[in-house]
């Protein structure tokens, strides 16, 4: 009897430690992305002049590209699926794999420093013009790409840890929901974002 009450005890003092956890693990996450802006902050503070030319360069390069209208067909909708949808997939995949976590985490970051480099890097360069650039380039997409970024790691943390082997329908429709995303995100890119640049540039 005794030792029935402490299994029953034991197992409360599990689902709320696991309550606990998964409560936090996305507070636990948004702050890995907000860390991983300001360490792209600071890495585009302290490039040489070099770099920041040739960035400055690719960043006129996707500008023009955008603005000709030869690029507005399917090749661009596919590059733009595939250049999104990648690391969701990889992600996703990582909740079968035992390491998942740690590259879940480092791959959530990644894409907070890419974010906070960019930005900052357009804002300090040019000032107002940065910010146009900044809200015309990419600002749409990761509105809605960071929320799924933060939502697809935290789901693929919550199946290796908690529930992995159960619930699986569930994690495949998650993949599918945000792949749908990403393909409006595309279509975005491919009708309105150019119209966006060449009434801005």
């Amino acid at each position: 009897m005794v030792s029935s009450r402490r299994l029953k005890r034991y197992r409360k003092e599990i689902k709320s430690y696991k309550s606990i956890y998964k409560n936090n693990l996305i507070l636990f996450l948004v702050l890995i992305f907000i860390v991983g802006i300001l360490i792209g902050c600071i890495l585009a503070d302290n490039i040489n002049y070099n770099q920041s030319l040739n960035f400055k360069n690719s960043i006129i390069n996707c500008i023009e590209k955008f603005k000709s209208k030869d690029l507005l067909n399917v090749n661009l909708l596919k590059d733009s699926i595939f250049k999104y949808s990648k690391n969701i997939i990889f992600i996703w995949i990582l909740g079968f794999v035992n390491i998942g976590l740690i590259m879940s985490i480092i791959l959530l970051s990644i894409k907070g420093i890419s974010l906070g480099f960019v930005t900052y890097f357009l804002i300090s360069n040019n000032g107002f013009n940065g910010i146009l650039q900044v809200c015309s380039l990419y600002l749409v997409q990761n509105l809605v790409l960071v929320p799924i970024y933060i939502v697809i790691v935290y789901n693929s943390i919550k199946f290796d840890v908690f529930i992995h082997g159960s619930n699986f329908k569930r994690y495949i429709i998650l993949l599918f929901l945000c792949l749908i995303l990403v393909f409006f995100i595309a279509l975005y890119e491919l009708h309105i974002l150019p119209q966006i640049i060449n009434l801005i540039f």
